[in-house]
């Protein structure tokens, strides 16, 4: 199926000394072109892609190495889409209805880091109303509550519900 003629060319079947060395293609299309055009080499993909101004210059360019007795034995085909280049293709677009954010990956371990059989420590088993019950003077929920009534010395404060005076009380008012 042929495709649609983009600004794009994607070249294939590309001897492997061209991979290392590109300049005899370079060489050529600059003699049989003058339009300005941009040559990326994707070695792991084994492929090239010519990206021109305009897709009439790609098609030039097509028929110029389909026709040329050393790189005719290459397999060229436009690209899906219209690549553009520049610093402006590569902006974030300026919406103002939206936010983003850019989320960077956690960072590596140091050079030296050398702990990968440690075990991780378990969650953490005390509750935070337990840490709550630490400041507040009381360290258990069964510790020390009715020793104070045995002995009748308990210290009540009316004003605050009844609570113990030797221990902090947390007021909470509701806010209208």
């Amino acid at each position: 199926m042929k495709r649609k003629p983009t600004n794009t060319l994607i070249v294939t079947n590309i001897p492997d000394p061209l991979y290392d060395d590109p300049q005899p293609l370079i060489k050529y299309l600059t003699q049989q072109q003058q339009h300005m055009m941009e040559l990326t080499v994707l070695a792991n993909f084994k492929r090239f892609l010519i990206r021109c101004d305009s897709p009439d210059i790609a098609t030039e360019i097509k028929c110029t190495l389909e026709n040329s007795p050393r790189f005719n034995a290459f397999n060229i085909t436009y690209s899906l889409k219209d690549n553009h280049g520049g610093p402006v293709y590569l902006e974030i677009p300026k919406e103002l209805e939206k936010k983003r954010f850019l989320i960077s990956p956690p960072g590596s371990p140091h050079a030296e880091w050398d702990s990968w059989d440690k075990v991780e420590e378990g969650p953490n088993e005390l509750n935070i109303h337990d840490y709550l019950w630490e400041k507040l003077g009381k360290l258990s929920d069964d510790e020390g509550e009715g020793e104070d009534e045995e002995r009748g010395d308990v210290d009540m404060d009316k004003e605050n519900g009844g609570a113990k005076k030797e221990v902090p009380t947390i007021v909470l008012d509701p806010i209208e």
